[in-house]
């Protein structure tokens, strides 16, 4: 009888051990849970704050880009006349799996160029991230190393005037810098693809 009963206990107490570490796995899960979602709160938060990254073009891309920057759900492509805001959407109404893209050029009219039509474009405030490319079996088409940069300028894109890019992962901004003496309205910019709601 009691070895019975010492066996009912040794079950007892097992049993008692499972539930106890259930519950207390649980628990942990729950208040990991709370954690977790808070962590990817300031997470999120944190990553809207970072700066743009601005590539510049090694060849990864179409020759007349100079500078691109990605941020979540666009990219933007820099070229001597032009940027070019290209942007992914997911079409929920005609699949769930359907990428709906859509560019928006913003064209400098009459800009500054030298006697081959091009401009000066420079990186500034060069990042310590680099990018890498290994697309295909060709490492001679691979591209490494590839420098990020805070800020890009276009250099006299107006008589005495320059416009500096730069921005968060959720804006980009562009400010043109007017010497003393030089001509504000000079500055105009052709906007195509924009729509309106």
């Amino acid at each position: 009888m009691r070895s019975e009963n010492q066996g009912k206990t040794v079950v007892f107490v097992v049993v008692s051990l499972i539930a106890v570490m259930c519950l207390s796995t649980l628990a942990y899960a729950n208040v990991s849970a709370a954690t977790q979602s808070e962590d990817n709160a300031v997470i999120v938060g944190s990553y809207g704050k970072l700066p743009i990254a601005f590539e510049a073009n090694e060849g990864q891309t179409d020759p007349t880009v100079k500078y691109l920057a990605r941020g979540q759900g666009y990219t933007l492509f820099m070229t001597p006349g032009e940027f070019v805001l290209s942007m992914t959407t997911t079409d929920r109404k005609l699949s769930e799996n359907m990428v709906k893209t859509e560019s928006i050029r913003i064209k400098f009219v009459n800009p500054n160029t030298d006697a081959s039509g091009a401009q000066t474009i420079t990186g500034l405030g060069e990042l310590t991230c680099k990018s890498n490319y290994f697309i295909g079996n060709d490492p001679g088409k691979w591209r490494t190393n590839v420098p990020s940069y805070e800020k890009v300028k276009y250099e006299k894109i107006y008589d005495g005037i320059d416009l500096v890019v730069y921005g968060n992962q959720r804006q980009i901004e562009y400010d043109f810098v007017v010497a003393p003496d030089a001509d504000y309205n000079q500055i105009a910019l052709k906007i195509e693809g924009a729509r309106t709601r």
